[in-house]
Parts: C-alpha cells; structure tokens; sequence
C-alpha cells in the first residue's frame, strides 16, 4: 500500500533525499551540493551571514546543486537584499534544473547584476 504521495513508497517505508551541503571555497564564494529546500535554506542563511558585506559580490558555485526550491531562493533573495545596492549574489555552474527555477522566477537579473546577461553555465 503507498502513501499517496510517493506512488513506490510503502507504509511504514523511510525515505531519504539527498543532503545539502555546504562548502566555503573562498573569502565570499561557497559551493553548493545536493538539495536545497527548507531542510537546508537555514544552514544556506548561516553560511552566507560571515560573507555579507554590504557593496561586496558573493560567488555561489552551483555545479553539485540538483534541485532548488522557494525557501533556496528566498535564502538567495535575503542575501542579496543585505548585501544592498551595489552587492550582488552571482551564480555560476548552473545545473539546467537549477537554472530553470531561477529563469521561471523572473530573478535572474538579481544574481547576475545585468538584466540583458544570461546566467553563466
């Protein structure tokens, strides 16, 4: 008998995503990995707080990152208004899926700082 909502998954089963992780690859870049929903938007948040300044440019690499949801980009969108005018979050090694929520959030331009610019692979 399934759960309704996971059509291979039995009563009872344990499910697992994979995790989240970050990882600090420099002054102001972090690399991210896995899957970012709420389970991980927090420990996005804590790892992003020491490299705010305002004015100043975080680099994310996404390379390893497979999945983003609303509260990754609300995680995204809260640096990014405390980094302030001039600061920006830019994104790089986007994986297509990640990509795709970006582009369909119609935020794009706020993590790569110039509206006309594609965000780099």
């Amino acid at each position: 008998m399934t759960d309704g909502r996971h059509p291979h998954a039995r009563l009872g089963d344990t499910l697992t995503a994979p995790p989240f992780t970050v990882r600090v690859a420099g002054s102001t870049s972090l690399h991210l990995s896995g899957e970012l929903d709420a389970a991980g938007a927090s420990a996005l948040a804590s790892a992003l707080n020491p490299l705010i300044t305002p004015g100043g440019v975080v680099e994310l690499d996404l390379a390893d990152l497979s999945f983003m949801d609303s509260t990754g980009i609300n995680a995204l969108c809260e640096a990014a208004r405390r980094l302030g005018q001039g600061g920006r979050i830019r994104l790089v090694h986007l994986q297509p899926s990640v990509r795709r929520v970006i582009e369909i959030s119609g935020l794009e331009s706020m993590f790569n700082g110039d509206a006309e610019r594609r965000l780099p692979t």
